[in-house]
């Protein structure tokens, strides 16, 4: 027998905007996943490193990168494309966000980017990946 039921206590999830340098981390570890899978040309691993709510699907995103690869050969994920002045994250009201991330090109001309919406409005400390893409332009 188990000895009777023991009462949980439901813990106190964590607001994850109260460490501003540890939430911008994450927001950027979520955009390192999301280019490298730009960069490797696999759209499902695009749309699976991204909010399930995002309005762009893969489709959209193929399309996106494909006018990107017109232009150049590859995209940049190593080091320089790691560097933190790449990711703007600005606070629109309480617990919502913009965001936008240069994506670097080899010729370093760096006009393109993708830009979202970061919405903690209803959850200040989801388990899941933050980001919902809403546009991959230049």
């Amino acid at each position: 027998s188990d000895g009777g039921a023991e009462i949980q206590v439901p813990e106190r999830k964590k607001d994850i905007t109260r460490d501003p340098k540890a939430f911008a981390a994450r927001v950027r570890h979520e955009l390192h996943a999301l280019v490298r899978a730009l960069a490797a040309h696999d759209y499902e691993e695009a749309v699976a490193s991204v909010h399930p709510e995002s309005p762009l699907d893969g489709a959209q995103i193929s399309s996106a990168m494909e006018r990107y690869y017109e232009e150049y050969p590859s995209l940049v994920i190593d080091q320089r494309a790691r560097t933190t002045d790449r990711t703007m994250l600005e606070k629109v009201e309480p617990y919502l966000y913009r965001v936008r991330h240069v994506l670097v090109d080899p010729e370093q001309d760096n006009l393109w980017f993708v830009e979202g919406e970061l919405d903690l409005r209803d959850d200040p400390a989801p388990e899941g990946v933050l980001l919902r893409l809403e546009r991959i332009g230049s």
